[in-house]
């Protein structure tokens, strides 16, 4: 049914290598569900600068989950003190977003301001597909996931309240696993939904912005491709409807999986061992080639 659902099952054919990773369950309070779609927020810092503490997004964003590949069906907006605004762009204000969210191409903008949206639109959207698949794969190679997922304490009861709500057995360590990896869904009331992207993009050393004599901020869209980027994703449980599942006391449980060490991907080509190269995996993941032994090439 969902394009996420469908790519369960190329799991079962992959060979098992052994790496460190940490999986963590968070709730979370969400106070509006988005169903089957995925709401993103972009980052954009320098590696020599100390934008890392800045919470405000450059990019917020929209995906319909069952549609990801139609460009007319993304949302998106430009927050205030966007790096990608231009001076004379106004920002539609919207009291939970930061911004008013609009459909892509529903507005003329600058030649060299779509180009810029455009890439990032379309980087977001290759993310959250190799992120997720990278997730899976992490996930079902995993061999201490399920003790630390029971035992974990303090966590109001929303382990047992899933696998109430999804009809999981309580026994069983490997059953909430199953649930994830499944090459078929549980249960139709009870899917898995990628709720909200986020990632931040690095640029490199040198990149400055604009200069102190410009009010704008922006980057062109050449520093934009020679970046790293690094992010995650967070997921919650819907029914067949796209309605989320409140689990507790009327709030949607909401994880994300992380890792020891945060994967960062390289946009442009590197020729170091050490680097993960975006365009790489990606190509490997559309042809259905995706393996654990692709994310080892790192310090």
């Amino acid at each position: 049914m969902s394009f996420f659902l469908d790519h369960w099952k190329s799991l079962s054919i992959l060979g098992v290598v052994a790496l460190p990773v940490l999986g963590v369950f968070t709730p979370t309070k969400r106070t509006k569900p988005f169903g089957y779609h995925t709401v993103g927020n972009l980052f954009i810092k320098t590696s020599e600068g100390n934008q890392g503490t800045n919470t405000t997004p450059s990019l917020v964003t929209e995906f319909p989950l069952l549609s990801l590949d139609k460009t007319s069906y993304w949302k998106y907006c430009l927050p205030k003190g966007s790096k990608l605004n231009s001076p004379e762009t106004p920002t539609k204000v919207n009291s939970e977003q930061n911004c008013e969210l609009t459909w892509w191409g529903s507005q003329t903008h600058k030649s060299e301001e779509q180009e810029r949206i455009s890439f990032l639109l379309n980087l977001m959207n290759k993310f959250l597909k190799l992120q997720h698949q990278m997730n899976l794969i992490f996930l079902f190679h995993s061999e201490s996931i399920n003790r630390q997922e029971v035992n974990t304490e303090g966590d109001g009861g929303w382990l047992s309240n899933i696998k109430n709500t999804c009809q999981i057995s309580k026994d069983s360590y490997n059953s909430l696993k199953h649930f994830f990896v499944s090459s078929t869904p549980i249960s139709k009331n009870c899917l898995i939904s990628p709720v909200k992207v986020e990632l931040t993009l690095t640029l490199g050393n040198g990149t400055q912005q604009a200069s102190d004599t410009q009010t704008s901020t922006t980057y062109s869209l050449d520093q934009l491709k020679k970046g790293t980027v690094t992010g995650s994703i967070h997921y919650s449980l819907s029914d067949y409807w796209g309605n989320l599942h409140k689990l507790s006391e009327e709030k949607e449980a909401e994880f994300s999986f992380k890792f020891q060490k945060p994967f960062e991907f390289k946009l442009e080509s590197s020729t170091g061992q050490e680097n993960l190269n975006f365009d790489t995996l990606y190509n490997q993941y559309q042809k259905r080639e995706l393996k654990l032994e692709d994310f080892c090439k790192r310090k």
